[in-house]
């Protein structure tokens, strides 16, 4: 039988898949973004649009490679700040980078022009 834990974990990543799905119109970074969640879910996001904050959820993702035309921001904030005021980790087109486990999950990201 399920956990309730492990069953809220997997209703988290189906909210994040809903949450990362592309958006139309405006200006996007063609191309994918892969996101993986704590228990291991990819999530790929495709052509996702440029300047704008993107909600990861409160599940959040421990790592993420960039195959879009733009460099990214990731953030361990929901609105793409970080508690601590510090920058967001960059991540260049065609890069990946994982989170320091000590400093805890993204929730959200901006793409850079």
């Amino acid at each position: 039988m399920t956990s309730r834990r492990t069953r809220c974990v997997y209703a988290g990543a189906a909210l994040l898949s809903l949450a990362l799905t592309g958006c139309n119109g405006g200006d996007t970074a063609l191309g994918t973004i892969t996101f993986v969640t704590p228990i291991g879910v990819g999530v790929t996001v495709a052509n996702p649009r440029t300047g704008i904050c993107h909600r990861l959820g409160d599940v959040g993702v421990l790592s993420v490679f960039n195959q879009t035309g733009a460099d990214i921001l990731m953030y361990r904030g929901a609105d793409c700040a970080n508690d601590d005021g510090s920058a967001g980790i960059y991540v260049a087109t065609d890069t990946s980078d994982q989170v320091v486990p000590k400093f805890g999950l993204w929730r959200s990201y901006r793409t850079v022009v």
